[in-house]
């Protein structure tokens, strides 16, 4: 049975949304958005990051999301 991951060839992180625009772009799909913290002395930040992730062919042709958005019912 395939899992939702398992056609998942490559992932990549951006911490910006302009880095995970161009991503997508590129035919990469959103994974997660999560936020990540770190600590270093008495400064502690934190910030976005998105995770996307590269999915190898399956042979069949995926229409872009705005696309399917417009496809009538």
């Amino acid at each position: 049975m395939e899992t939702p991951y398992s056609r998942i060839v490559e992932i990549r992180e951006a911490s910006t949304e302009d880095r995970a625009n161009d991503l997508l772009k590129q035919g990469f799909i959103l994974v997660k958005v999560t936020q990540r913290y770190s600590a270093e002395g008495e400064k502690q930040a934190s910030g976005i990051v998105y995770v996307l992730g590269r999915q190898k062919s399956n042979g069949h042709h995926q229409a872009a999301p705005e696309q399917t958005r417009n496809a009538p019912n």
